[in-house]
This record gives structure tokens, C-alpha cells and sequence, in this order.
């Protein structure tokens, strides 16, 4: 019975996969798989080269391959947990509550279906999870030592708050102490085998293959920039460690947000129930095993909590980011224990009133009412937004031009354009990174294409590449003035017109991010000490306000079906914020209400975060 559960709910999933890129990380997670390149830090090599795999299948765009393996990897985490149900009760309704509860939780489906890691990051903590269960239950076996230390070796390639199973896993070598120690050495030895992963990131920076960030295959390089994501200073691996040892009051926001977290994934209210129930019965048939089970809910609740989502007022992003994506374990593990918890209260109301019990078993159904909503806000397969938006926004810019932007998704979705799927090669962008002394580049140069892709001082290649002048007719303040009133240049939202030289001050560019999205436009001028601009540039300004329009395909950011953040903005700044697009569907983008996100839509204050940063960001 439970491999038709899971087939029809992997069959469902399909029908909701996107048939492109997605937005946040997606672009730059297919592109790197697909050009053999390695990810951001840490550069996810285990991911990589599964994700890989599945590039191979004959179906659909190598971005739903991917996304394909995401949805594997989400139900083959639901048998796990059906395992580990098994190894308990031995109850297939108990697997059914806590799968179909899962299921439908918010973060879970979504994760499921977008190009990214966590659902193979919850999968590998499931199997950490089974083994501790499996250990307590049959006692200790060395062989599952040496596994339970390899699997952790390998999150030091992978998602890092893997690691964090180690807190539950000591509980484990105090109860077995002699045989762990007995077995220790070699233990360690599997733990190293499984960093070897890293190995992987070496060759690749050694052969300059694919990756935005650093280059260097140089040890301090690998080990502080990518395994330990020291490129990202406070945010690192050992920032967010020794920020966790300060605030005590932190500890109560972070409790605050837990819950929170739970009631969006879990509306019903009924669980909490369920959950305190089964924490109750499952004390009451082994004690370790509980014991063990609630510290890994601990350490993947208050802990990795306080490690990330420890803010007294979460903005918008915080919850896209950080409560969406990081608590997948503590869900499921919050799943596993409701659902032991129903189990006792039917089974203890079965032999006391059959006609409560009769209304008790229907309860799981009850979760198959948050199913349309999920195909309001999750249906990936119909959305396009990201994608068409960016193919438009790259269609519109001149030829031979090259654009800086300061949010790396834009660059992460025009690269995958340009490289995987060869769509304008002839346009040049560069990421601006906010006190930053590099950045990458995603352009060809001269013509040629540019297969070193690195950070590089962005005032050096301005430099060497392009003359740097400053205006020489007007002051600065006039020429600013200048440019507000200049009718054409009003149509160019996102980059400003120039001739081999800056229309506002040189340092500018490095010292105010705010002034990030310049753009060159490159038109010959006989004459290199004037401002004024060429019939030739005047006439390609005006054709593109005339034809403008038509470049634009509205339809994606009109009708898109998902509640996705970056989906949402990217049609705000690639339709709205433009001159030239007609008032009539301006209007119609923005009356659109996309299914915001469960933890916007009962919060007035997120919900007015969410639509100014959308519009002003």
C-alpha cells in the first residue's frame, strides 16, 4: 500500500515541476551542474554529481531533470520516514498521517519541486536518523559507526547543517561507549573518507572549470572560502557558530520562529496534539529512542534556529530564505512524531467507543484540503516568470552592451541563458558584490567567448577594457540634471546611456551600491570631448521605444500560479519599473495578487515589507 502512496504522490509532483529555471539559486545550481563547474560554497560536490546523473534521462529541459531529482529525492525521504515509523509501531496508518502531512506542508512541497538541495539534505539526514533508531533498537553494530561517520564526513561537501546530527549521535556514544571508542579509530578514518568529497572542487578549480566564485585551488582557498563558505564573512560556517554562543535572548525569538514555522506548515491546529501525544507514547515504549528523537528535533529546531532564524522581527527574506529552505528536518521530524502520536489516540480509542475511532480515522483526509491550495502557489509547471522575464529583459539590451547588476540571481538566470542555453552572447554582465573587491562576470569579451569564469577587480576591467572620462562640457550636478530631462534615456530603466566615459563620478561605481545598474551603450562619435550623442545612437533609442513593447511577453508575470519571492519581484523590475511599458498592464501586473507566501498572508507588516521591497528594491 505504501508504494502506491508514494507513487501517486511522485506522479503528482511531476505534474507540478517546472519546465525551467527557477529563480533564487536554480540558475546558477543547473548551470554549474550543467557545464561540469562547481556551485557556491560549499560548493555541494555530492549534489553536483548526482544532479548530473539525471541530466542524462530524455526528458524535458536539463533545468526539470534536475528539479526531477529534487522530487526523488523528496519521496524517497517520505519512505524514510515510513521506515522509521515501522522500526517503532509497525503501523501503516501512523505512515500515512505523517507522510501525507509532510507531503502538504508548504516548505516540503516546495522544495520538492525546485533546483535546488535540500530535499537530498533531508534525505541524508533521514538515513542518519534510521541508523541512530536502528542502533537503539538491535543494538550497536560497527559497520553503522563506520556509516553514521562517513555520512557526516560527506556534509562537509554538502549542506552543513547535516552536521549537526553529531549533537543526537553523542547521545549515542555515551549509551555504547566502550564499543564506540573500541572502534573509533577506524571510525575516524571513514570520516575523512567521506570529506574526500571535497576532492572534487580541487580538480574543478585546478581545470578553471565553471563556478562565480573564487578560482584559486589553493588549499586556504577550498578550505576557508568553500568548504567553511568563508567568502560569505558573517555568514560562514564559523560566524554563525560563534554567533550562536551570544544573545540568550535570541533564544527566545528563535522559539517564536520555530513556531511559526510549524503552524504555516501544519495549519491544522489538531497536530500539536498529535505531536505532544506521540512525544508521550513514544517515552513510553523506549526512552532512549525518545530521548534520541527529541534531540535531534532540538538540534534541528532551537539550535540550527538560533544559528539562522534567531531575528526578533524576520523581514520578508529572511522567511524566503532561511524558514522556507533550513527547517525541512525539524518538519519532518515534527511529522514522524504526530504521527505516532494519532496512532496511540486511535488505538486507544478503538477499544473504548468505535464510533470516535471512526471519526479520528478520517482526520488524515482532513490534510487533502490544503492540496488546491498547494497547486495555487506551487504550480511551477505553468510559470515562466522567471525565465521569460530575464529572456526579456536581455532581448531588449542593445547589442555589443554591457550592464552591471548588484543581485546575483539576475546574473545566475542571464548565464544560464547565455551558456547552457545559448541565448544572447553577444551582451556582457557583470555582478556587483556590496564591499566587495571583486565580482564575477558572465559575458563574452571581444567577441570571444570568456570560458575563465572568476572574480576579478571590476576597476581593473573597466579599466583596461573601456576609456574611463569624465564629462567635459557639462559639471556633474548640470549633467545630472541633463540626464533626468533627456527624453530617451527615460526608457532605459535599469542602465544609463554613455560614450566611453561615466555620466556620474568614476568612484561612484565602487563606493555607493546604490549606483550599481549602470549599462555602456557603444555608438562611434567623431568627436570624443562632447556629450552629444550621434544621429545614429539617437535613432537606435528611439526604434527601441517604438518596438519596445513588442519584445515583452506579459503573459508569465500575468498569470504565474507560484507565491515565489524573486518570481514576484523580477516581474515588478522587469515590467513595471519600465517607461515604456503600456500604463493599461502595468495596472493589470500589478492588481495581480500572487498567492503570497503562508507566512505573509496573516501578517499585515510582512505583507507591506513584501510589496515595497518588490516595487522600490
Amino acid at each position: 500500500m505504501i508504494w502506491l502512496l508514494l507513487l501517486i504522490l511522485q506522479l503528482n509532483l511531476i505534474y507540478f515541476l517546472p519546465l525551467n529555471i527557477t529563480s533564487g539559486d536554480g540558475a546558477e545550481l543547473v548551470t554549474s551542474i550543467a557545464l561540469n563547474g562547481i556551485a557556491h560554497p560549499s560548493g555541494y560536490p555530492i549534489y553536483t554529481i548526482l544532479c548530473k546523473l539525471f541530466t542524462f534521462l530524455p526528458l524535458g529541459t536539463i533545468a526539470f531533470r534536475i528539479s526531477f531529482f529534487s522530487s526523488i529525492c523528496a519521496i524517497i525521504s517520505l519512505y524514510l520516514m515510513h521506515k522509521i515509523l515501522s522500526l517503532l509501531l509497525k503501523s501503516n496508518i501512523a505512515s500515512f498521517f505523517s507522510i501525507i502531512s509532510l507531503y502538504l506542508s508548504y516548505s516540503f512541497f516546495y522544495q520538492a519541486l525546485f533546483q535546488k538541495f535540500y530535499t537530498l539534505n533531508l534525505l541524508m539526514i533521514l538515513i542518519l536518523l534510521y541508523v541512530g533508531i536502528y542502533i537503539l533498537k538491535k543494538g550497536h553494530n560497527k559497520n553503522l559507526q563506520f556509516l553514521v561517520f562517513f555520512l557526516l564526513g560527506l556534509f562537509f561537501s554538502f549542506h552543513h547543517s547535516g552536521l549537526l546530527m553529531f549533537i543526537p549521535f553523542t547521545f549515542l556514544a555515551i549509551i555504547y561507549l566502550k564499543d564506540f571508542l573500541k572502534n573509533f579509530f577506524f571510525s575516524i578514518i571513514f570520516f575523512i573518507l567521506g570529506t574526500l568529497a571535497n576532492i572534487y572542487i580541487f580538480i574543478k578549480l585546478h581545470l578553471h572549470s565553471f563556478t562565480f566564485f573564487p578560482m584559486n585551488s589553493n588549499f586556504k582557498n577550498i578550505v576557508f572560502n568553500y568548504i567553511f563558505r568563508g567568502i560569505y564573512k558573517n555568514e560562514s560556517s564559523i560566524s554563525l557558530i560563534k554567533s550562536s554562543i551570544y544573545s540568550m535572548k535570541s533564544y527566545f525569538y528563535t522559539l517564536k520562529n520555530m513556531i511559526k514555522i510549524i503552524q504555516t506548515n501544519f495549519p491544522l491546529y489538531f497536530t500539536y496534539i498529535f505531536f505532544i501525544a506521540g512525544c508521550v507514547y513514544l517515552y513510553k515504549i523506549n526512552r532512549k529512542i525518545f530521548l534520541f528523537f527529541l534531540l535531534s528535533f532540538i538540534t534541528y529546531s532551537i539550535i540550527l534556529g538560533k544559528l539562522t532564524f534567531s531575528m526578533q522581527n524576520p523581514t520578508v527574506f529572511d522567511y524566503y530564505i532561511y524558514a522556507n529552505q533550513y527547517f525541512l528536518p525539524m518538519l519532518s521530524l515534527y511529522a514522524i512524531l504526530s504521527g505516532i502520536g494519532f496512532y496511540f489516540i486511535i488505538d486507544f480509542t478503538k477499544k473504548r467507543s468505535k464510533l470516535v475511532f471512526n471519526i479520528l480515522i478520517i482526520i488524515p483526509f482532513f490534510y487533502l484540503l490544503l492540496y488546491p491550495i498547494r497547486l495555487k502557489d506551487n504550480l511551477w509547471s505553468k510559470n515562466l516568470a522567471v525565465y521569460q522575464s530575464r529572456v526579456d529583459k536581455v532581448f531588449t539590451k542593445p547589442i555589443n552592451s554591457i550592464y552591471i547588476t548588484k543581485g546575483d540571481n539576475p546574473v545566475f538566470q542571464t548565464t544560464y541563458l547565455k551558456e547552457v542555453a545559448n541565448f544572447r552572447n553577444d551582451i556582457c554582465e557583470i555582478m556587483y558584490f556590496k564591499d566587495a573587491k571583486s565580482c564575477p562576470i558572465s559575458c563574452f569579451e571581444n567577441g570571444r567567448k570568456n570560458d575563465i569564469y572568476k572574480t576579478f577587480s571590476l576597476r581593473e576591467f573597466i579599466n583596461s577594457h573601456y576609456t574611463m572620462k569624465e564629462p567635459h562640457i557639462f559639471s556633474t550636478d548640470n549633467f545630472k540634471n541633463y540626464l533626468i530631462y533627456f527624453f530617451p534615456l527615460k526608457i532605459l530603466s535599469d542602465y544609463l546611456i554613455i560614450y566611453k566615459g561615466e555620466i556620474i563620478k568614476k568612484h561612484e561605481i565602487f563606493d555607493n551600491p546604490t549606483s550599481c545598474n549602470i549599462g555602456f551603450i557603444y555608438d562611434i562619435l567623431e568627436d570624443d570631448s562632447t556629450l552629444t550623442f550621434s544621429d545614429n545612437l539617437t535613432k537606435k533609442i528611439l526604434n527601441l521605444r517604438s518596438n519596445f513593447k513588442d519584445f515583452y511577453n506579459y503573459q508569465p508575470c500575468i498569470e504565474h500560479s507560484t507565491d515565489d519571492y524573486f518570481t514576484y519581484g523580477n516581474c515588478f523590475s522587469t515590467y513595471v519599473r519600465n517607461n515604456s511599458i503600456d500604463d493599461k498592464i502595468k495596472e493589470e501586473l500589478i492588481k495581480y495578487n500572487s498567492a503570497l507566501m503562508p507566512y505573509i498572508l496573516n501578517d499585515e507588516n510582512l505583507k507591506k515589507q513584501f510589496l515595497h521591497t518588490v516595487i522600490n528594491e
